[in-house]
Order: structure tokens, then C-alpha cells, then sequence
């Protein structure tokens, strides 16, 4: 049975998972459907293979011609339709596979909905029936939809030259995004530790300026930090991408400095007291 997304846009779906984290260099079978669908299957948290997947995602939703390569068959260029859907449940384990959306490059390319039970569900006359003739009955209503969407007028506030409708992302899913990014875990981890007072000038009250590598060094000698940071930081660059991520989202507590000895330096500040 397929789903109401997979029917209005043709009936015809596949899933692009293996190709987009890199597990198959094939991929001719997505050139025969218009809906690329996908969810729990998909179980990297970690920041690189977000970072990744999300590179691979502006591709598929951005470039106009894909590149279409079957198994001992030549690559070819092809100009496809495709619409990428991707379903989760709203834990913060499962939401945490989706693209750092604190990024501009990505942040309007995904539109974040947040689905919940109907009440019709619930009711005798839904409960009564089958699956196959509940199905039935919502695809009886799914032209009537269809025209709908087809007459539909959007609003000038919502237009978007590139992309026809400007990005909307559900704005509880992303409160619960931005509260468990590892950038945000950094933080919580400076906080903890209070690590904005330069250990050379602890008098000083304009933050302390320092590079990721004297960060990780401060959090690896702190006997309450030390383990949480292992976990966070656990490959070479990354306490510097979530340093760059914070100097985005939160300018008042991490600031981006110039370059000294070939370095990035940050400067990291206190909270405010307001």
C-alpha cells in the first residue's frame, strides 16, 4: 500500500538512503519515481555524518540534473522531479540525524513539519472499517486535494524566488534541535566549568580569548568535564566546528577573533546577568 505523498505525486517512490550516505554508488532506480521517501533507517548522529548527510540532501534538492548511474552501465546526466521526504519521531535521538539547521547553507532548504495523531482515528467509523477501505476512502479525497493545491495562491509573505515558497520549520521541533546540538553541549560544558577568564589575567573581564585547541586542553584538565568532553570531542576538528557554530547562534557568549599564527582564536564570554 502505497502513501498519500507517493500517490499525489505519481505513485511511484524509492529510497535514496544508501546512496546518499555513500553505502552504493548506484542509483538508477530513483530515476523512476518522483517521491524519494525515507526515515528510521537513517541512524548517524554524528556531527560529520549530519554534515554530510545534509551536503548530499542540498544536492538531490538543489542541482537540477543528477547524475544517473546504474551497475555496469555509463553514468549519464538526467533532469528528474523529485520531492525527498523523510519521516522521524519527534525524540530528540531521532531528530538529531537531521542536518545542523544552524547552517545557512542548509537551513532553507528543509521544511520541518510536525505531524500528530487526527481525531478521526479514534472514531467508530474509522475504527470499524479496514485498513484497505480506510485507505480507499483517503484516496477518494485526494483529487479534491489536489486541485486544491493546484489552485492554491501563495501568499506574497511566502514566496521565495529560488524555491517557489520560502522554508518553515515547526518552531517546538526546533527549540528541541537547538537545545541538543553538541555546539550547545560545548557550551554547557564552558558554563559548567567557567571557562571565560583568561587562567593568565582571571581578574580580566572581557572573556577569554583562546583557540579550540587551548579549549579542549582546559576541558581535558577539568576533573568534572573531562569524560563529557572525551564523548563530545571525540575527532581531531571538532571542537572547532562547534566553536564556529556558537560564534552563529549565540554571538553574545563566543566571538569570532582574527587569526593569529595561522590560527582561528574565539572569544568565549561569560552569561549575561540580565
Amino acid at each position: 500500500m502505497s502513501n498519500w505523498r507517493s500517490t499525489v505525486l505519481g505513485g511511484r517512490e524509492a529510497n535514496p538512503y544508501a546512496f546518499m550516505t555513500g553505502t552504493s554508488d548506484f542509483n538508477r532506480e530513483l530515476f523512476g519515481a518522483e517521491n524519494l521517501i525515507f526515515g528510521d533507517e537513517v541512524a548517524a548522529t554524528d556531527y560529520r555524518a549530519r554534515m554530510k548527510f545534509g551536503a548530499m540532501l542540498k544536492q538531490l534538492v538543489v542541482n537540477p540534473t543528477q547524475r544517473c548511474h546504474g551497475k555496469g552501465r555509463e553514468a549519464i546526466a538526467l533532469a528528474p522531479f523529485w520531492r525527498l521526504t523523510m519521516s522521524l519521531n519527534d525524540e530528540s535521538a531521532n531528530l538529531e540525524v537531521l542536518p545542523p539547521l544552524s547552517h545557512d547553507s542548509i537551513v532553507d532548504k528543509i521544511i520541518l513539519l510536525q505531524a500528530v495523531r487526527p481525531p478521526i482515528l479514534g472514531q467508530d467509523d474509522w475504527c470499524s472499517r479496514s485498513r484497505s477501505e480506510n485507505w480507499a476512502r483517503i484516496q477518494g479525497e485526494l483529487p479534491g486535494f489536489c486541485a486544491f493545491l493546484d489552485q492554491y495562491q501563495i501568499p506574497a509573505e511566502l514566496r521565495d524566488g529560488r524555491f517557489g515558497i520560502t522554508h518553515y520549520q515547526n518552531p517546538d521541533l526546533l527549540v528541541q534541535l537547538k537545545a541538543e546540538t553538541p555546539e550547545r553541549r560545548l557550551l554547557e560544558l564552558i558554563d559548567q566549568v567557567e571557562l571565560y577568564w583568561d587562567p593568565a589575567a582571571p581578574s580580566s573581564r572581557d572573556g577569554w580569548e583562546c583557540t579550540a585547541a587551548m579549549l579542549e586542553q582546559r576541558l581535558e584538565n577539568s576533573d568534572s568535564a573531562k569524560m563529557t568532553a572525551r564523548k563530545l570531542l571525540h575527532y581531531q576538528t571538532a571542537c572547532g566546528q562547534y566553536l564556529a557554530q556558537l560564534a552563529v547562534c549565540h554571538p553574545d557568549r563566543v566571538r569570532k577573533e582574527k587569526h593569529r599564527n595561522g590560527l582561528q582564536q574565539y572569544r568565549i564570554l561569560p552569561p549575561s546577568k540580565s
